[in-house]
């Protein structure tokens, strides 16, 4: 790979290495290639290996505020935050035709060899299209890259996010960041082939943060929490979808179907129901982020909720705030109801549906599976 970047064709009056930072000077500005630890580190050993994954820099937890006035001109953009992750691979990864891609992962794990974030070669899909009214993304590209050479990654210190909700609106809120890490020593594998490369990196507490580390690590939990509330919402509407979808076609399909009376009856009991409990779980009548925020329909509902407190919470390192404890609590109640009328669907309605359709010899509607 060239070294040289963004670096135009210039004299370089001044050489620095400060911090693992290779610092040019040019007499007209200043480039910074940052973190060049992997390239001290490298051997004509590695050369040789078909992959290697390289131990990371010490990495700050910063947790910095953000405005919408903070720019200047001419100020150029600070190194990302968070940790250098950096790989040599020998060849390029190809994948062979007709052969399942061969796809390269890197997974986080924290002292307590808990799963925190996992990173991959496979494009994952944005959440929005590029022509979305609210929040347009460009095309997805891969978190890792798998060219021959020294390859990096940035990991944000961030835990996974939630889970996707497709074809939703919030109106605050990204559930997609998860909350930072906690200082401490993480272990990164890395995979490819089946053959596993393992270092280890450590997440250094912000020295300027007045925050008493308890207080972090609630906050964390807290996070972790809302999270999982919200994974298992994203579940139970993915749940009540299939179901919908499933009883429309069965109803479809059955329409001019001589005694298929009752099952009929039966889907349009299954279908509202259906409705109902998934106008209460989130906002899918909303096509752009100011139906949830005008109100309509009941205005934001338990995913946009969940959402927004989840997303707040990360705006500082203390514990929550009673109101926000109070917010979780009531939300949980919620879910908790939601997931009960749920489970009353799946042994009542459901099950008068599926007994008719078996009568007629159609087969049974499929629940997604979780996790």
């Amino acid at each position: 790979h060239d070294l040289r970047n963004n670096l135009p064709a210039i004299s370089v009056a001044d050489i620095e290495v400060r911090h693992d930072d290779l610092i040019l000077g040019t007499r007209r500005g200043i480039w910074i290639l940052d973190d060049i630890s992997a390239l001290r580190a490298f051997t004509p050993e590695i050369r040789n290996e078909e992959l290697h994954l390289f131990k990371p820099r010490p990495a700050y937890r910063f947790l910095l505020d953000a405005r919408w006035d903070f720019k200047h001109e001419g100020e150029a953009a600070n190194a990302p935050l968070g940790m250098n992750i950096t790989y040599w691979l020998k060849n390029e990864i190809k994948d062979q035709p007709g052969a399942a891609p061969r796809a390269l992962q890197l997974e986080i794990f924290n002292a307590q060899g808990r799963l925190v974030r996992t990173l991959s070669s496979i494009v994952k899909p944005n959440r929005y299209s590029e022509d979305d009214a609210d929040e347009p993304e460009k095309e997805a590209k891969p978190e890792l890259t798998t060219d021959a050479g020294i390859n990096r990654v940035q990991w944000n210190l961030r835990h996974e996010g939630s889970k996707r909700l497709q074809h939703a609106k919030i109106d605050s809120g990204t559930p997609d960041d998860g909350p930072m890490v906690v200082p401490g020593e993480y272990t990164m594998k890395l995979t490819l082939d089946g053959k596993l490369y393992a270092t280890t990196g450590v997440v250094m507490a912000d020295p300027r943060s007045p925050v008493p580390a308890e207080q972090l690590q609630q906050n964390v939990a807290f996070g972790l929490q809302a999270r999982a509330a919200l994974d298992r919402l994203v579940d139970d509407i993915d749940e009540v979808r299939a179901i919908r979808a499933q009883t429309e076609d069965i109803k479809t399909r059955t329409a001019r179907q001589p005694g298929a009376r009752e099952l009929q009856d039966a889907a349009d009991a299954v279908v509202k129901r259906c409705e109902d409990l998934e106008l209460r779980m989130h906002n899918p009548q909303a096509e752009v982020v100011y139906d949830v925020l005008a109100g309509r329909d009941g205005g934001a509902r338990l995913y946009s909720q969940l959402a927004t407190l989840f997303s707040n919470l990360q705006s500082s390192d203390y514990a929550a705030t009673q109101g926000q404890s109070e917010q979780l609590e009531d939300d949980l109640a919620e879910l908790k109801e939601l997931e009960e009328q749920l489970g009353s669907l799946r042994t009542e309605d459901l099950a008068r549906l599926e007994a008719q359709a078996r009568a007629l010899g159609l087969p049974r509607v499929i629940l997604p599976q979780r996790g």
